[in-house]
């Protein structure tokens, strides 16, 4: 799963309550490591230890404004300036690059300064500054579902098969509730 629609997804409903998945800094340690092979910025034990507050309010603060951003886009409403910022703010957290590694076998390796959780946070930003602007990011279109999804087919609509089996079965028994009136 492409790691913006993942932090995005953080917030779900489940048994028709809203539910947060990343409240403390264990939660958003496992979510990183979940999401550590999706990462080129490497990501030590060490670095998922040291998970702070901060860094959870950082990440918080990016999945809002990634819901925000793509929820206006998908339903052709203007977007905030002030959410834009919200991402490119994460985004600037750290400085990341690419060098190149190795003697006879070359490797592009990322590399970044300061704090590994913010370097894998602005990752996130930036990958979700290009899925933004291609309008890669929706909302799924089942009713009572709150998650997004990576628009790879023109014709998908949601977030997952469960959720259109829903909306295809409240369509059936419609019509079939409708024909029988």
């Amino acid at each position: 799963m492409k790691l913006p629609v993942a932090l995005a997804n953080t917030r779900y409903v489940a048994v028709a309550q809203e539910q947060d998945a990343l409240v403390t800094p264990a939660d958003l340690a496992a979510w990183l490591r979940a999401a550590r092979p999706e990462l080129a910025t490497p990501l030590a034990e060490a670095a998922l230890a040291s998970v702070t507050d901060r860094h959870v309010e950082a990440a918080r603060s990016l999945r809002e404004a990634i819901r925000s951003v793509a929820s206006a886009s998908t339903g052709g409403e203007s977007v905030s300036p002030a959410e834009l910022e919200a991402i490119n703010a994460v985004g600037r957290a750290a400085s990341m690059w690419v060098e190149l590694r190795g003697s006879r076998v070359l490797q592009v390796v990322p590399v970044h300064s300061g704090d590994a959780v913010d370097a894998a946070l602005a990752e996130v930003a930036h990958s979700a500054v290009e899925m933004l602007a291609a309008a890669e990011i929706w909302a799924c279109g089942a009713p009572s579902c709150i998650k997004f999804f990576a628009k790879d087919h023109p014709r998908k609509e949601w977030c997952s098969d469960s959720c259109g089996n829903r909306v295809r079965a409240a369509r059936h028994y419609a019509r079939t509730r409708h024909a029988s009136d």
